[in-house]
């Protein structure tokens, strides 16, 4: 497990649009000619969003750590578990190319954005500070998953005034562009070569929550960054995203009972959770009555015994009043039990 800490006091933050810092490491990545492009992974984004909505709702500015202590070891274990590999860079700066830039200068964490790593998650959020207000961006690096040679990779974010598209694949684009609300802008090859270059167009920041999706066509497919099927984080651009669950615990069992245990930042109130896995199975209760509220987090212990459960594997999600807050594996399957915990 490798992190590093940089501490950039600049000028005035500029709030950029989720998966800039995913965007522009790749973009340096083909601009010096480091083999293999970064690709999300939702393990990982929840993990760096975590502890980025924790030191903003504490107010402390712990680095690799949750204001409450908990390690970035012990984070990775939780989210990331089965990792091979994991590393995280973290600064306080003003924008994305300056935090960048600057992480580029130094050794070790030039060594960690240019490194073997195969996955990413990132949080980019405002912070106020004694010099003013500054972004705090958090860079969780991982390998665990063996990808297929010549797997396409695309990612895509608008900052600096530009909306950005990084693809790395073995067929030359026919066409790429993107979509802020209902405009739609031709990207045209900026950087690098066709088939692992930077792509960009001039587009104003969007304002507000606006949905903003990058699509590339080539002989083989069409891509699309964010992909519709990926089930957190990776959709419309708001300035708000849900605050996540930071602990899961969820044991359901043939005989139609399910407990839960649930904890996210304190002062939330949700009146409904709803639990849905394996092939399209929902659960849906009530909460009210059952939310416990401490200065340290928000806790829901319940159980639900109204409809027969039946276990089954495949993407756990959990939502609290319609918003998705987390998304995970299953921990342990059977036919007679299933375990889902972070």
């Amino acid at each position: 497990m490798k992190y590093v800490i940089l501490l950039l006091l600049l000028a005035l933050p500029v709030q950029a649009g989720a998966y800039s810092l995913l965007t522009e490491i790749n973009r340096q990545r083909i601009k010096l000619g480091v083999p293999g492009s970064l690709r999300v992974n939702h393990d990982l984004q929840q993990a760096a969003a975590v502890l980025g909505q924790n030191h903003q709702h504490f107010g402390c500015f712990e680095a690799h750590e949750s204001c409450q202590g908990e390690t970035l070891k012990r984070r990775f274990d939780r989210f990331y578990p089965g990792y091979f590999g994991g590393g995280e860079i973290w600064a306080l700066g003003f924008g994305v190319q300056d935090m960048v830039d600057a992480w580029l200068d130094s050794p070790s964490h030039r060594a960690t954005m240019l490194g073997g790593y195969l996955e990413f998650g990132e949080s980019n959020i405002p912070r106020p500070t004694a010099y003013g207000y500054f972004n705090e961006g958090i860079v969780d690096f991982g390998f665990r998953y063996m990808y297929p040679v010549g797997t396409p990779v695309i990612s895509g974010a608008i900052y600096d005034g530009y909306a950005w598209l990084t693809y790395q694949g073995t067929t030359k684009p026919q066409s790429a562009y993107v979509d802020v609300g209902t405009h739609r802008l031709t990207l045209a090859l900026y950087e690098g070569t066709p088939t692992y270059g930077v792509f960009r167009a001039a587009v104003p920041e969007p304002q507000g929550c606006t949905e903003v999706r990058f699509t590339l066509r080539n002989s083989d497919a069409t891509m699309t960054f964010p992909n519709p099927k990926w089930p957190l984080m990776i959709g419309p651009l708001c300035p708000e995203p849900a605050t996540l669950l930071t602990k899961v615990r969820i044991n359901l069992n043939k005989n139609g009972k399910l407990k839960f245990n649930l904890e996210t930042l304190p002062g939330q109130n949700p009146q409904v959770v709803r639990i849905v896995y394996g092939s399209n199975r929902v659960i849906e209760g009530s909460l009210v009555g059952i939310v416990k509220q401490s200065t340290l987090a928000t806790r829901i212990v319940g159980s639900y015994t109204d409809l027969p459960i039946v276990p089954e594997g495949g993407v756990v999600s959990i939502y609290l009043d319609n918003v998705l807050v987390a998304v995970m594996f299953p921990k342990k399957v059977t036919p007679d039990f299933m375990l889902v915990q972070r």
